[in-house]
């Protein structure tokens, strides 16, 4: 695998979009790709800010070179649906549910859904209490900046953890 190819899966922050962008590759290529991005899509993710998962599941995540279980990728698809912002979310989130269902079953499906809505309330709260001018006062303050941090964390552990 290029490492072009590499850096844009991983600066992607919609991992739904990597099929379309290695269609060029043979089914075995692509797997061995996955498996290989998807460690540095999460640990990035996380370290930027835009994973809502339970900070002990970060920590989990990190411990385990941040190649996530079963458990961990539901709930990361969670973060994920639940992060949506755009004119599209309704087809991408749509589109997602169904692929879901296609590779891993209903059951499974159900298990990411069920952790939506604590995902949307963590959303929700964080940008209630982050706006533009507190994100950018904490990127030039290390006070600010790790009072951001622990408040985010703090919202964050109202996630479930399993």
């Amino acid at each position: 695998m290029t490492n072009n190819l590499t850096g844009k899966l991983v600066s992607t922050d919609s991992p739904d979009k990597w099929a379309d962008m290695t269609r060029h590759l043979a089914p075995t290529e692509k797997r061995m790709v996955f498996d290989e991005v998807e460690p540095l899509w999460v640990k990035r993710m996380w370290v930027n800010g835009k994973l809502l998962i339970h900070p002990d599941v970060a920590e989990q995540l990190s411990s385990m070179n941040w190649k996530p279980n079963d458990l961990q990728k539901k709930m990361i698809w969670a973060s994920i649906l639940a992060s949506f912002n755009s004119p599209d979310s309704q087809k991408r989130f749509h589109d997602i549910k169904q692929s879901i269902i296609k590779k891993h079953g209903n059951s499974w499906w159900f298990d990411v859904y069920k952790r939506l809505k604590p995902a949307y309330a963590a959303r929700a709260q964080i940008e209630k209490t982050f706006g533009p001018a507190l994100e950018h006062a904490a990127s030039i303050s290390k006070v600010i900046g790790a009072a951001s941090y622990e408040t985010r964390m703090n919202i964050l552990q109202k996630i479930p953890k399993v």
